[in-house]
């Protein structure tokens, strides 16, 4: 697989070595007697990566909508769809961002 972008990179090359790794030690007999905390590790780790897919959907979507979208009133009003029940909207986290890095200048 070839990524361009340095972070993706930096992800695809630490599963590559954690599944190296995995691989190894399986080979080698080492987990023979941690198979349960294998499995909690395997779990953990599928439910990661599966909340950054959920993420990455979400602002795969955002950028769609704004691509589409031809009023900011519009694209307010469809980010609130996004909003999760008691969290905070993508707009007041991007405020927040901006106003960070504003203070920070």
């Amino acid at each position: 697989m070839t990524v361009n972008d340095t972070g993706m990179n930096a992800l695809v090359e630490e599963l590559q070595a954690a599944q190296g790794e995995l691989e190894d030690a399986v080979s080698r007999g080492l987990l023979e007697g941690q198979r349960s905390l294998l499995r909690v590790l395997k779990v953990e780790l599928l439910g990661q990566i599966n909340e950054v897919a959920e993420h990455v959907r979400k602002l795969r979507w955002l950028l769609h909508e704004m691509v589409e979208k031809e009023s900011d009133e519009e694209l307010v009003e469809t980010l609130r769809v996004l909003r999760e029940p008691g969290g905070v909207t993508f707009v007041e986290q991007v405020e927040a961002i901006v106003s960070a890095k504003l203070s920070e200048k």
